[in-house]
């Protein structure tokens, strides 16, 4: 599969899982939807994207001068700074829901072992709420240039890790 596939059938499952959280989906199976798109992210080989994004054919209303050299139309490093934005938050937005996948395992392993009193209803809530924001931003959002993502994702972030925490501690 092409990393255009790839990056396609990523874009594709974030739809669905916005879809499905407006739709207000159970939060076990929108857990189980996160689970695929990070199984669908972890596929993506980012040294191949960049290559591929390089291929793409260059702007013909651009000067060819500034096609020669390695510098910014600018020279603020704006373009790189971008991608630097987009790729933290890229790795950011994972991270959380690679935590959300663990809690919600966790939890789906606490209700098997039939333990009292758990509510397991409240922890997917909270799973729910943390993935189906971070679902929402990564697949409305640019990224790379809206400046409120990364506080947003660092605060979801925060959030995700009190989750792990309660039922991950550290030792």
């Amino acid at each position: 599969m092409s990393t255009t596939d790839k990056l396609t059938t990523l874009e594709r499952h974030v739809q669905m899982l916005r879809q499905a959280a407006a739709a207000n989906v159970s939060p076990e199976k929108m857990a189980k939807g996160v689970g695929i798109l990070v199984k669908l992210a972890d596929q993506l080989d980012e040294d191949e994207v960049i290559r591929e994004a390089s291929q793409v054919p260059k702007d013909p209303g651009k000067e060819s001068a500034s096609d020669d050299d390695d510098t910014d139309d600018d020279d603020t490093g704006t373009d790189k700074l971008a991608f630097d934005t987009y790729k933290a938050n890229s790795e950011l937005a994972v991270g959380i829901l690679d935590k959300m996948e663990a809690v919600n395992d966790k939890v789906d392993q606490i209700v098997a072992s039939g333990k009292r009193g758990f509510q397991a209803e409240a922890a997917k809530a909270d799973i729910h709420e943390v993935t189906s924001k971070v679902a929402s931003i990564v697949s409305e959002i640019d990224l790379a240039t809206t400046p409120w993502v990364a506080g947003d994702l660092k605060k979801l972030a925060s959030r995700a890790t009190y989750l792990h925490g309660l039922f991950f501690p550290k030792a």
